[in-house]
């Protein structure tokens, strides 16, 4: 930790795939602190939360660095539209 290995993986992620794909998707589990806190100074965002198996996850989106226009909006409209997803806690 503390290492910035995790910094330069994200990087090379984002690089390799900008040019097939507008955003990175992941998923953290809201009992990983460390994870979203990661996630979030590198700059995702969380566009809502999700239930799978009896745990509740953050869905977390970064654009690719050729596809920085409206990818988070484009990215809130599909995941908004599931039922038992929501836009914050709950």
């Amino acid at each position: 930790r503390g290492q910035g290995v995790g910094e330069l993986l994200l990087e090379y992620q984002r690089k390799v795939f900008a040019p097939r794909y507008p955003v990175i998707v992941t998923f953290v589990n809201v009992l990983n602190p460390r994870s979203y806190a990661f996630h979030t100074r590198n700059q995702f965002e969380d566009v809502g939360f999700f239930n799978f198996n009896g745990n509740k996850y953050h869905m977390m989106a970064l654009p690719t660095p050729e596809r920085w226009t409206d990818t988070l909006q484009q990215t809130r409209r599909v995941f908004s539209a599931p039922a038992g997803i929501s836009a914050g806690p709950g």
